[in-house]
């Protein structure tokens, strides 16, 4: 019996399918390689190398192949994974030559994923802070709770007062894998008394970026006044009635800077007890005169002037002043004969409300001559009183 050894070539592959598990959506994987030989005894000629099947494009390959390949001879083929969607993607990679059952493949596998961000807190509320002054900085933790890695092209701050918030550093480092964290510290520095809002912004490889956590915040000026306005009891003019007292409390979180406490106009006078400095947290007075230069309603300000931006806060001031005034409702002068007696109506007219007595009385009558005043005492809504008898 004759045994005949076919002569031809033979295409075997190790291994004979390549498994990329897991791999993020558009991110290409490190390379996996098979080997091709021929195990026949005649040369191999290879026509084609390339990817086939329902998602060839997700995968790539390189390979150090000849297009001729001696008998027991072997080449690599570098095979990546680059997914286009989630999920389970497939294909081939096919040898065309001369072998028995051209083309040859290596299939090929894989599961594309995604990252997905999760932020802890999901939002920060820095609170009230003094106008002008940094808050302490808060953390926010970025978390990625998907299975893909998670690549950030950008972190920023954005929104109608990004301005007001910042980053003040972060420990992250970019790709973050699976189940991976890392922390963004925030600050927030108001620079006008009101709410503030704006986000901290994640701009990255999953789904629904860019992503945000909410930022809010308040600013105030470091200082409050009680009560916020006064309003004194109506006072004669020219005289000055009891203080009212201003309680000026630190509310922020910075030593607060006295400058200056005044009071405008001449009406208000302040007498402070605050000095240079208050603490955070702590109170001290002003006390305020009112002694009216005139009669009627009386509008002023206290103001202090400090180290808060908002400065200098102020505090309204009002008061009526009281007063009254007399004149002639007649001719003022007259000739007398010897003898003879002269009258003379005098007219007293309220300012500011007054409502009081008005006690009168004469002097300065020309020589050898007496005068009188008839009623001696009046009030602001009794008829003029008459000065009479220059004798």
């Amino acid at each position: 019996m004759v045994f005949e050894v076919s002569k031809e070539p033979f295409v075997a592959f190790s291994p004979t399918s390549l498994n990329f598990g897991n791999q993020t959506v558009g991110i290409s994987s490190s390379p996996l390689a098979a080997t091709l030989t021929n195990n026949g005894n005649l040369p191999l000629t290879i026509t084609s190398i390339q990817i086939s099947g329902p998602n060839s494009s997700d995968f790539g390959q390189t390979n150090n192949c000849p297009s001729s390949m001696p008998p027991y001879s072997s080449c690599n083929i570098s095979v990546t994974f680059t997914p286009a969607a989630t999920g389970n993607r497939s294909a081939a990679v096919s040898v065309s030559d001369n072998a028995p059952g051209s083309p040859q493949s290596i299939l090929l596998s894989g599961v594309g994923v995604l990252p997905a961000v999760t932020f802890s807190p999901t939002s920060l509320n820095f609170g009230s802070q003094t106008v002008g002054a940094s808050s302490s900085p808060r953390l926010i933790t970025i978390i990625n709770t998907g299975v893909g890695t998670l690549t950030v092209a950008s972190i920023g701050i954005s929104g109608a007062n990004s301005n007001e918030f910042a980053q003040n550093g972060n420990n992250c480092q970019f790709p973050l894998p699976s189940n991976a964290s890392c922390g963004i510290l925030v600050t927030f520095t108001p620079t006008a008394v009101g709410n503030a809002n704006a986000s901290l912004t994640v701009t990255d490889n999953a789904p629904g970026s860019p992503q945000t956590a909410p930022l809010t915040g308040v600013g105030i000026t470091g200082i409050s006044f009680s009560p916020p306005t006064v309003t004194f009891p109506n006072q004669y003019v020219g005289t000055s009635g009891l203080p009212q007292t201003v309680t000026l409390k630190n509310t922020g979180d910075a030593v607060l800077t006295i400058t200056k406490v005044t009071a405008s106009p001449s009406d208000f006078a302040p007498l402070s007890s605050c000095g240079n400095s208050v603490v955070p947290g702590a109170t001290c007075s002003i006390g305020v005169f009112f002694d009216p230069t005139t009669s009627g309603t009386r509008d002023g300000v206290l103001s202090v002037t400090d180290s808060a931006s908002s400065s200098p806060q102020t505090v309204p001031l009002s008061g009526t002043g009281q007063d009254f005034s007399l004149a002639p409702s007649s001719s003022s002068t007259a000739t007398v004969a010897p003898g003879q007696a002269a009258k003379y109506t005098v007219a007293v007219a309220p300012g500011g409300g007054f409502n009081q007595t008005v006690t009168l009385t004469c002097s300065g009558a020309p020589a050898q001559s007496t005068c009188s005043v008839s009623p001696s005492s009046v009030t602001s809504t009794a008829p003029p009183p008459h000065l009479s008898s220059f004798q």
